[in-house]
């Protein structure tokens, strides 16, 4: 009944603020076609949505896998996850369906946009967990911040948003475990500079364990030590930002840290 309401909800919603296509912008209908109401999501025409599909079947230029399979990580997750669960490559200087998709994840705070990105992320992200006999309930769900201009001047921070939904899929708990102060825009620095302004920015969230969470008598140290965690983000580049995020969790004991992210920038094998 809870779920009957919800869609009923979501189409009068849908009826009021009538949604528009993230890639093209044309007016959609307010009640999607086959079973996409069932996650209230409204986000591609028809046209849109078949370029969509087939920008998660393309290709990487180098290891010639999909997105999900590519195996150009940056070097420091080779040896710990082979290849990072994504579910499009993401360019940045071209008009297409999935760089659309991912810069208006970016700069609008649209709900069924979130919960679109969080349903595709979800299977790439279980298939890794299978593998590595992990059930999503075993798991701690976090995500790197945002800067706190940028969250201030969009007034949100999109990896956080799909973070916890995906977490709520899982039947996990998502926990904020990092603060970022400061620091300059990754997207305009080299990579030798991204890992140095990440290594500056991003910390531990200490003080995580002075609200009333379950575990505020812990330690953060104690929180996490022997637990999955995984870290989502929105769009991989250098890697530099969750090399660091990973990084501080392994320095806490936790048992594994696995990272995700919606989308991929293409890399040229000889950086990697």
């Amino acid at each position: 009944m809870r779920h009957r309401i919800k869609k009923i909800l979501s189409v009068i919603k849908n009826l009021i603020f009538v949604p528009t296509c993230v890639s093209c912008k044309e007016r959609l209908s307010p009640i999607p076609e086959k079973g996409s109401l069932t996650y209230g999501k409204v986000c591609f025409c028809k046209k849109c949505e078949e370029k969509w599909e087939e920008s998660k079947a393309e290709l990487c230029p180098f290891c010639s896998n999909i997105s999900e399979n590519c195996t150009c990580v940056p070097n420091f997750f080779k040896k710990r996850q082979p290849n990072i669960p994504s579910v499009c490559f993401y360019k940045p200087d071209e008009d297409n369906t999935a760089s659309k998709m991912i810069l208006t994840m970016k700069h609008v705070r649209n709900s069924e946009l979130f919960d679109f990105a969080a349903i595709e992320l979800y299977p790439k992200i279980k298939k890794t967990l299978d593998k590595m006999q992990i059930t999503g309930k075993d798991c701690v769900f976090t995500w790197t911040p945002r800067k706190s201009s940028s969250v201030s001047k969009y007034g949100f921070d999109q990896s956080r948003e799909i973070a916890v939904r995906v977490s709520k899929m899982f039947g996990g708990e998502a926990y904020p475990l990092f603060l970022r102060f400061g620091g300059k825009e990754q997207k305009k620095l080299s990579a030798k500079n991204r890992k140095i302004n990440a290594q500056k920015s991003i910390v531990l969230n200490h003080t995580l364990l002075k609200f009333p969470f379950k575990c505020k008598q812990s330690t953060l140290c104690e929180f996490t030590k022997g637990k999955h965690i995984v870290i989502i983000d929105d769009v991989l580049t250098s890697g530099a930002t969750l090399q660091q995020a990973v990084t501080l969790l392994e320095s806490l004991k936790a048992e594994s840290v696995i990272v995700a992210c919606v989308a991929k920038t293409y890399r040229s094998a000889k950086k990697q």
